[in-house]
């Protein structure tokens, strides 16, 4: 029986279909046989852009006859899960938003465990809108994603506009969260004199916490 990988196109999600992105099946003609039936099992593979709209994963999909091929919850003990991570619903407000917005989609995987065998990681996927990430929103339906990405989004350009903490103000609020004590006289008493009386001021946190203890 020949053994090679078969690559070929398929239609399996609606999106790239909109946008014009060809995806295709990566599969061994020889067929696997459970107690339901017979499958071909393969890898559908889809990445390209149109529009500003990137798209880029790999599912896991079956096939009864080698012509229609699904993508559905079919995991096999032992097997590594793939897969993309947009729901259609987000996928169809990305596709409304890609006219305003230069829009995208991001997928990496990140190392959570160095140490552990087999080097233990997890995917992480989301959005962008104008190369600002986001995660993907909660919602439901088309309008109720538009809604939230959006308001994501504003939010995300407003934190960018902030201008960053400088070194000293960032000292004083690490500071005082070590010593609630000091909070009693303000922020900004903390950030005068932390750089020149800093050993004093932990021996007023100390003197105040002991108070604070004997009450």
């Amino acid at each position: 029986m020949d053994t090679k990988t078969i690559k070929t196109a398929a239609s399996v999600f609606e999106l790239p279909q909109k946008l014009g992105i060809l995806q295709y099946v990566e599969y061994v003609p020889e067929r696997q046989c459970t107690t339901k039936g017979c499958f071909y099992m393969g890898i559908l593979a889809t990445e390209g852009c149109r529009r500003g709209l990137c798209i880029k994963y790999r599912v896991r999909v079956h096939s009864k006859d080698r012509r229609k091929w699904e993508a559905k919850e079919r995991r096999e003990k032992g097997s590594e899960e793939i897969g993309g991570c947009l729901r259609q619903s987000v996928a169809d407000a990305l596709w409304e938003l890609a006219g305003m917005y230069e829009v995208e989609v991001w997928y990496e995987y990140k190392t959570r465990c160095s140490t552990c065998p087999g080097m233990w990681t997890m995917a992480d996927c989301g959005i962008a809108l104008n190369g600002i990430r986001l995660h993907p929103p909660y919602c439901h339906t088309v309008s109720e994603c538009i809604e939230q990405i959006l308001k994501d989004y504003r939010r995300a350009v407003e934190v960018l506009k902030e201008p960053p903490m400088k070194a000293q103000d960032y000292d004083a609020t690490k500071f005082l969260k070590e010593r609630l004590e000091l909070q009693v006289f303000g922020v900004d008493w903390v950030k005068t004199w932390l750089p020149y009386a800093k050993e004093r001021m932990m021996q007023i946190a100390k003197i105040l916490q002991n108070e604070k203890v004997k009450a």
